[in-house]
């Protein structure tokens, strides 16, 4: 299911992290996509453990566990979808993981167009993902993932902002 990304290994630049302009939420997802598709090329490594600790530290106890796990959902649908490789950065190559993969970037562009609603651009990336086949599964996990970070954002603007304490130095 999953081809690690070698340096060089095609001729164009890849897009990186800042330039697609990725939110912490999203980067956090792209770690966790990152590794399960490590544990999909290793299965003795168990990084998906890894991926939902870091849903879960980075979404809280809460709703990390049930963003972790949507996101294996939708690794499964790709998964049991595609009909070849799922093309994936190595998160232990310091030069290569600020690079997103095409695939990485397909889905993560999938994920910005279902939390924007921009329906066009949901189907164009699914029909890539899934390459032509049927991308009902991978779209309704997509779905509830919007779901689950927009309630976390929502949660997060909620919390009250404490202005600082201002100390006083008085000299005599």
């Amino acid at each position: 299911m999953t081809n690690q990304n070698q340096p060089n290994n095609d001729k164009r630049t890849r897009v990186t992290i800042r330039e697609e302009g990725l939110s912490r939420d999203e980067q956090s997802v792209l770690c966790a996509v990152r590794l399960i598709c490590m544990n999909y090329s290793n299965p003795a490594c168990f990084t998906w453990e890894s991926a939902l600790e870091t849903c879960e530290r980075d979404f809280g106890a809460e709703r990390g566990p049930q963003i972790g796990m949507v996101v294996m959902k939708c690794m499964r649908a790709l998964r049991m979808t595609r009909t070849s490789g799922f093309n994936f950065t190595n998160l232990a190559c310091p030069c290569c993981r600020e690079k997103l993969s095409d695939h990485e970037l397909a889905f993560m562009r999938l994920l910005t167009a279902q939390r924007t609603g921009n329906g066009l651009s949901r189907q164009t990336h699914a029909l890539i993902l899934c390459e032509g086949a049927d991308a009902s599964r991978l779209l309704g996990h997509m779905e509830q993932l919007a779901i689950l970070l927009a309630q976390h954002t929502e949660v997060i603007r909620q919390v009250p902002v404490r202005p600082p304490k201002l100390k006083f130095r008085f000299s005599s």
